[in-house]
């Protein structure tokens, strides 16, 4: 019964303690927050990046002298051959640049094949992402 009478409350200076405690809990829970949304962004980044790469070598590997010339390789003329191109895709409101490197040394004109390595970057230019592959010719 003794406790039931004790109805006192919170002093001023609990309760201000009490608040700043939590503030103290809920800043490190913004901090980890804003952290996980800053991974979130670069990893979605860097799979457009990477998605974007490997999409392309697949373009190239079905047509890679196409009629256009923008992104497209030429066909190997010589038996020294170095082919490079340019060219932009706009994806989610942002530019990615692509730069297709194509090579080709004289086992590799034997087998009709071209050595192409594919460079998507994007338009902060801190994230890139290369592959590398074979496109075969007639």
């Amino acid at each position: 019964m003794r406790y039931l009478k004790n109805n006192r409350g919170f002093t001023l200076v609990e309760v201000i303690a009490s608040i700043v405690i939590i503030a103290i809990l809920l800043l490190s829970f913004f901090q980890v927050f804003i952290q996980n949304n800053k991974t979130a962004v670069y990893n979605n980044e860097r799979l457009v990046v990477i998605n974007l790469a490997h999409a392309e070598l697949e373009r190239l590997k079905i047509d890679p002298f196409g009629a256009s010339a923008d992104g497209k390789i030429k066909k190997p003329t010589s038996t020294i051959y170095s082919d490079s191109a340019t060219k932009t895709s706009k994806i989610n409101n942002r530019d990615y640049t692509i730069k297709i490197d194509a090579k080709q040394s004289s086992d590799e004109k034997d087998l009709n094949l071209i050595n192409v390595t594919v460079t998507a970057i994007s338009s902060n230019g801190k994230t890139k992402n290369s592959v590398e592959g074979y496109v075969e010719y007639e």
